[in-house]
């Protein structure tokens, strides 16, 4: 099993020390998108269905997540690619899927998001959890670009937005007086959070899917622990053009 293989659980079937955490994570992110799915219906009609994790990491959420929709779609095909940079990663998963017998169909390829999404034609699901600072938006337009039926992204660091409101000069800052709340550090960060997730969120209602943003699990499990969730919605549906 690959909660064993990849260290979650040891060959018992239980939970290592320190693991647990982890395995909430895994369990809750499978949850959430079972219901994504459910609720949507968006996947019903497809007879194989391909998703894409932008910077898989060691796999805990990919190969969970590979596991679900062949639980939950077992007649048809499932596609499963995860996107990792770094190597040593790659060829772990890859053995791993080897091992536990989801490969061919789980795959890790390493590449990055502005390279892999010249190559992604067409994606039903597009995962991207803690793609660092504009990676998110790089990830979530793929998603868009390739007509994914479901989107969901827990963003990372918010350095874009916060890199512009220091490039302002102290005249601009003392002739506008909601800048002063961003005097002290951790305000300006969390604000920075905010209004970049707020962004993304419209831009996701603008480009014709239903958006959501909530906290998946608790602060106790991870401090990065915001998730966007977005599904396609029927086209011509009221409200959309308005997002714009």
């Amino acid at each position: 099993q690959y909660l064993v293989e990849l260290g979650i659980l040891n060959s018992n079937g239980n939970i290592k020390p320190g693991r647990n955490q982890k395995l909430t994570q895994i369990q809750r992110f499978r949850e959430i998108l079972k219901n994504l799915i459910t609720n949507s219906m968006s996947l019903d009609s497809k007879e194989s269905i391909k998703v894409v994790d932008i910077g898989s990491g060691k796999g805990y959420l990919t190969f969970g997540i590979h596991e679900l929709l062949n639980e939950m779609f077992g007649s048809r095909r499932i596609e499963t690619i995860g996107i990792e940079m770094r190597t040593d990663l790659v060829e772990l998963t890859n053995t791993v899927s080897e091992k536990v017998g989801f490969a061919p169909n789980l795959k890790f390829i390493d590449s990055n998001i502005v390279e892999y999404k010249s190559m992604m034609n067409e994606c039903d699901v597009l995962i991207a959890l803690h793609a660092c600072d504009t990676a998110t938006d790089e990830a979530l337009y793929a998603g868009i670009q390739s007509g994914a039926s479901i989107i969901v992204s827990a963003p990372c660091c918010h350095k874009q937005v916060r890199k512009e409101i220091e490039m302002l000069t102290k005249d601009e800052y003392s002739s506008n007086v909601l800048l002063s709340t961003f005097r002290h550090g951790i305000l300006m960060e969390r604000e920075c959070e905010i209004v970049t997730d707020s962004i993304r969120a419209m831009v996701l209602e603008a480009c014709g899917y239903k958006a959501s943003v909530f906290e998946f699990i608790s602060n106790e499990h991870t401090a990065k622990n915001v998730l966007i969730t977005a599904v396609k919605r029927k086209e011509n549906q009221k409200g959309i053009s308005n997002a714009w």
